[in-house]
């Protein structure tokens, strides 16, 4: 194929809206350490989505945030107690510095941020904290 006839298929997909996004993704974990586990953007919204769970999601920035170690630092000290009190609760994190996110989904403009996702509910209807 011709790259002429590649760019004009990919415009044409683009402005007939069924060119589908880039959002870049780090590899699915291969094991998972509980109680907090890791999403990636390839596996996030299987996780969100899971009526039967509420989640809270934590979004970190592995790279020079201090605020993100610190929250983490936080979570992982009290993961445990809130799956005793909360069996019904996923708690996950991820990497927004390695992972792109669908704005339409989650809106917020830096990291530390935690959203309550509850269960049976669409994201849209998430809560975002005032980290």
């Amino acid at each position: 194929m011709k790259f002429e006839t590649y760019l004009e298929s990919v415009v044409d997909r683009y402005l007939n809206g069924t060119l589908p996004p880039y959002l870049r993704s780090q590899p699915a974990p291969t094991r998972q350490t509980f109680p907090v586990n890791t999403v990636v953007r390839s596996t996030i919204d299987a996780v969100i989505m899971d009526e039967t769970k509420d989640v809270l999601v934590f979004f970190t920035q592995k790279n020079d945030c201090d605020e993100c170690a610190i929250v983490e630092k936080w979570l992982d000290e009290i993961a445990d107690q809130i799956a005793t009190i909360e069996p019904n609760m996923k708690i996950v994190k991820i990497d927004i510095y390695k992972n792109d996110l669908d704005r339409k989904m989650f809106s917020f403009h830096k990291a530390p941020k935690l959203y309550m996702v509850p269960g049976g509910k669409k994201v849209e209807e998430a809560h975002p904290s005032h980290i």
